[in-house]
């Protein structure tokens, strides 16, 4: 080879090199595109709110007493699992690896009720709306204060993606997953 030859193939090895380079950066520092399908909805009891949101927590309420813009926010604690409207319809919980609790009537942002990343898989209110109904990623039932987030039952078995409801009447609730089963609330 050549010293001209050796230099031009020295010089298309290292501007070779340096595209390899520059091609991994930009691969590794390219963000994940968002997801922004939605994966969860609820309307409040008497229709007058409706909630949208996607698996990464972007959260859209519209309120269709007023007519006006929609409020939109981030839950940004983990992938969103489920929405529920209280019974009045005052109260949007929040399930994900926290759980929180967002008042659509006065929109700003939602309160951090369980910052424990106990993983959050589903949440209904109780009759009343002053409990909240959950499963969480250690398979345990739980039922919550809506206002100081503390523990006022806990259940073992079910698992994530079992559903739990309260009966129609409050006293009781039942639960889907490994075991289904009845319980006294």
């Amino acid at each position: 080879m050549t010293g001209t030859s050796r230099t031009t193939v020295v010089v298309a090895l290292s501007i070779s090199v340096i595209a390899s380079g520059v091609w991994a950066i930009l691969v590794s520092s390219s963000k994940t595109p968002v997801d922004r399908k939605i994966s969860n909805v609820a309307v409040s009891r008497t229709g007058d709110f409706l909630a949208a949101a996607t698996a990464q927590g972007k959260i859209t309420v519209w309120d269709e007493r007023s007519g006006g813009a929609p409020h939109q926010f981030s839950f940004t604690y983990g992938s969103l699992n489920d929405l529920r409207f209280s019974p009045d319809g005052h109260l949007l919980a929040i399930a994900s690896r926290n759980l929180g609790v967002y008042t659509p009537a006065e929109p700003a942002a939602p309160r951090l009720l369980r910052s424990d990343n106990e993983n959050y898989g589903s949440v209904r209110f109780s009759k009343d709306g002053q409990s909240l109904l959950v499963v969480n990623g250690k398979s345990v039932i739980e039922t919550i204060d809506v206002h100081s987030g503390g523990v006022q039952l806990k259940v073992c078995c079910s698992s994530i993606y079992g559903d739990a409801t309260f009966t129609p009447d409050g006293q009781a609730f039942a639960n889907a997953g490994h075991w289904p089963g009845l319980w006294d609330a």
